[in-house]
């Protein structure tokens, strides 16, 4: 395990885990600039100077990729730069991209009498359009919440073209604030039960 740990593979993934799924606002910087390579350069040398700083063998990119625990015959002739690259990093955030479509889809289809058969539709191409439209905008780039993502839509007068995505993200924050006001109702609950004790 100790050797696993001490990889260049393993503090990659590690970083790569903590950078896109653990900040949701760096996953849509990354979604965002997926034209300029979703911040890739940025992103190697963070975990480079991780590795270096705790003594890990930084593996060169033009290197051949040598799998660790793994049968060598899946990566055969496979270089770092491509492994680690397209086949993690851009990876994960065509994943990311996907499950966002997938979501807002099954999200629409829980609320029918929000949306019609028109917009349910119309509304895979809309957030498509979207996402490639607000990755080259740079109001777009700082957002931290649904909720700034919501004002940046009306401020910059997207949300005419883009109404379906707004019409999600409303209800997204409206069903958000109902799922906290839900457990704070039931934190309440608990607190005069245990105070009868």
């Amino acid at each position: 395990m100790l050797i696993v740990f001490k990889s260049f593979e393993f503090d990659f993934l590690l970083h790569l885990m903590n950078e896109k799924f653990g900040y949701t606002n760096n996953l849509c910087n990354a979604l965002q600039k997926r034209e300029e390579d979703a911040g890739w350069e940025e992103f190697l040398k963070k975990v480079t100077f991780f590795c270096e700083k705790h003594k890990v063998k930084v593996v060169h990119m033009n290197g051949k990729y040598v799998p660790m625990q793994r049968s060598k015959q899946f990566f055969r002739g496979a270089v770092n730069y491509h492994r680690f690259h397209a086949g993690i990093f851009l990876g994960i955030i065509d994943r990311q991209v996907q499950e966002l479509n997938n979501r807002f889809d099954e999200l629409a289809g829980f609320y029918p009498h929000d949306f019609g058969v028109e917009e349910m539709n119309q509304l895979s191409f809309q957030l498509n359009h979207y996402i490639n439209d607000v990755r080259n905008d740079e109001d777009f780039t700082n957002l931290r919440s649904l909720a700034e993502l919501s004002i940046m839509l009306v401020k910059t007068i997207k949300v005419s073209r883009y109404d379906l995505v707004y019409k999600l993200l409303k209800l997204v924050l409206v069903l958000a604030t109902a799922g906290v006001e839900r457990i704070f109702s039931i934190m309440n609950l608990i607190k005069k039960k245990l105070a009868k004790k």
